[in-house]
């Protein structure tokens, strides 16, 4: 498919008294709020994507130099099902020596246990298992959805190659020093060596597999009886790969959106040593690999507040950006992505992008229509979460735009009263250790109630830090990834 064939014809800075569309009224004595450019001929057209990673990727730069901005979406935190063993799946980005591994042990504590039966209630699984008198080590054994069992294992994590089937091969090319989670519990986000440095190629797909030499031996890892979990190993055990939460599938991508697709990234689990992997779709786990020269790469933004605090609407005079000094290199760019969902009241009005430079001239205008998918999902009164609808949208500049290493850009984001775009910022997760590269450095994300005449940050805790889910498509380079 020619995507440039399909490209949405956009008529820029013509402003229409009067005009009805979308259920809409605009008219040009409104504020600039409630004004949006005319686009004629506006389309829904999904970019085409690539299933092989581009020979062109430079494996010096962010994201493989492939997208640049914050590839990040999901709503909140997901405890992956819990296995004996576990793997996290991602494609190399990067040519070198890897020589670390940074991942969350998140593991149950008393205190865990005792606030959530306070909030759920008599007759919850937690009250269950205060009731019962079970601790942190047994307590998970009861659960459908936990962080760990008993001790949590004793953990190796394995670095193995995909077997082109989309699973860990066999074959091991370098593990770390065994790691017990309730051992080292005050430990949030380990970093573990390997034994040896492990040379991997851009491109590659890989697993970090998280075997276990001491699963329980006797007890199932859940739903467990109550009267019978007391009894169950506390010096074994197992544990899941916790991480940020996927609700949905978008319209135009990938579950895990433009840049991580499906085929790269995925979280994994069996129950049994001899069982077949199982992948455990809504979540996608945090991770961090680190090189002998010290770079680290990985996916470690937060999504803990992307639900209630972080999450803003985008509507009338309330306008979001993201302010963003370019680093590394210059970058031509030739379209952007968003993602973002909808109130169940939004009328269907598109988005308005622009993109700035720091002197505030106008460097690029387009529109990005509302998700149809979105916008049916939230009035879905039966479905559980429906709120939560994220989808990704994509548009095209009517011209790729230079961006210059150094300099300071913002995008910013507007639509009339009743457009009703809900978008989510993230959170690094520098304050843990993480060195990721992927973090959009010396970026943020801001707020305006006024039509953009006064900038606010995103959120009153650690506001430098969060990034707006827009990623900028390169010129050259494949539009989204499989």
């Amino acid at each position: 498919m020619n995507f440039k064939a399909t490209r949405a014809k956009l008529l820029f800075g013509i402003f229409f008294t009067g005009l009805f569309a979308n259920g809409v009224l605009w008219s040009s004595e409104s504020d600039h709020s409630d004004h949006l450019d005319y686009a004629e001929s506006l389309e829904t057209v999904a970019p085409e994507a690539s299933v092989d990673w581009p020979d062109n990727a430079n494996g010096e730069l962010p994201l493989g130099g492939v997208f640049y901005g914050n590839h990040q979406t999901g709503m909140g935190a997901q405890n992956a099902s819990i296995g004996v063993e576990g793997s996290r799946r991602f494609r190399v980005e990067r040519s070198g020596d890897v020589t670390s591994v940074r991942f969350q042990n998140r593991v149950l504590s008393k205190r865990n246990i005792d606030e959530r039966c306070r909030s759920f209630g008599p007759g919850s699984d937690w009250c269950n298992c205060v009731d019962a008198g079970l601790d942190e080590y047994t307590c998970g054994y009861t659960l459908g959805s936990s962080y760990h069992v008993g001790n949590g294992g004793r953990i190796v994590v394995e670095l193995r190659k995909d077997d082109g089937n989309a699973y860990p091969s066999t074959t091991v090319r370098g593990k770390t020093q065994p790691f017990v989670p309730m051992e080292n519990k005050a430990i949030a986000y380990p970093k573990l060596e390997f034994d040896h440095p492990t040379s991997v190629q851009i491109g590659d797909v890989y697993h970090l597999v998280f075997t276990n030499l001491n699963p329980p031996s006797t007890c199932q890892l859940v739903r467990v009886p109550v009267s019978e979990a007391a009894s169950c190993p506390r010096d074994q055990g197992a544990f899941g790969l916790n991480g940020v939460r996927h609700w949905n599938t978008p319209t135009s991508t990938g579950r895990r959106g433009p840049y991580r697709g499906d085929s790269a990234a995925a979280t994994l689990f069996r129950r049994n040593i001899d069982s077949p992997w199982r992948e455990h779709d809504q979540t996608m786990s945090w991770f961090e690999i680190g090189y002998s020269d010290g770079v680290h790469i990985g996916e470690s933004y937060s999504a803990l507040d992307s639900i209630h605090t972080a999450r803003r609407m985008v509507a009338g005079q309330s306008q979001a950006r993201q302010k963003f000094t370019v680093m590394d290199s210059n970058r031509t760019v030739d379209g952007v992505w968003l993602n973002f969902g909808h109130s169940k009241t939004a009328n269907g009005a598109p988005l308005r992008i622009s993109l700035k430079d720091d002197a505030g001239a106008e460097l690029a205008t387009t529109q990005m229509q509302a998700s149809s998918h979105c916008q049916k999902m939230v009035n879905e009164e039966s479905l559980r979460l429906a709120s939560w609808c994220q989808d990704w949208g994509y548009t095209e500049f009517n011209e790729p735009v230079n961006l210059w290493e150094g300099h300071t850009y913002v995008v910013e984001l507007s639509t009339v009263s009743g457009g009703d775009f809900r978008v989510s910022a993230f959170e690094p997760l520098n304050y843990h250790g993480f060195k990721d590269r992927n973090h959009w450095r010396k970026a943020r994300a801001e707020f305006s109630a006024d039509s953009g005449r006064n900038w606010l940050p995103w959120t009153d805790i650690r506001p430098e830090e969060r990034d707006l889910p827009i990623l900028f498509t390169i010129e050259g380079m494949p539009r989204q990834l499989r």
